[in-house]
């Protein structure tokens, strides 16, 4: 595949144009490891063509940043693939949805969690009120066996 612009590279590995070297790298780590055709995702032709794609970006972008830093070096121009400079604290919108799926996924587990220990709790509960229902019984057959044979 041949890319006409340094934005639908960035695009396929989900960046926007302030994406920085690092940035490139692990977005294309993470759509290397989804993709790759021994993880099963896909069947094997289209996870083998994806994970093409996804190489071929990665090497356009990371042949692109280089271009750009050496003409940065020459005194040319800053060192940006695309947009503007971006600071290091901030994350791309697709790395964000990704962090708050995971969030949410984290908070449903909590949530099952809870609900079963509140269910194994009451399950204990209901089998501990029902070992002494028993225990009760047997208590008053034995009574009742006693009174019986004090009655004789």
């Amino acid at each position: 595949m041949f890319f006409h612009s340094p934005i639908e590279a960035l695009s396929l590995l989900g960046l926007d144009g302030s994406a920085t070297r690092e940035d490139i790298k692990s977005a294309y780590h993470r759509m290397a490891a989804y993709y790759h055709p021994d993880a099963g995702m896909l069947e094997e032709e289209q996870a083998t063509d994806a994970f093409l794609r996804v190489r071929e970006a990665y090497d356009y972008l990371m042949e692109a940043y280089d271009q750009a830093y050496a003409a940065f070096l020459a005194g040319q121009r800053a060192p940006k693939i695309i947009g503007g400079d971006r600071s290091q604290g901030r994350q791309s919108s697709r790395e964000t949805a990704i962090e708050r799926q995971r969030q949410e996924r984290r908070a449903k587990k909590r949530q099952e969690e809870k609900i079963r220990k509140q269910k194994e709790e009451l399950r204990a509960a209901k089998e501990e009120h029902a070992y002494e229902e028993a225990m009760m019984r047997i208590y008053a057959l034995r009574a009742a066996e006693i009174v019986a044979k004090m009655m004789k």
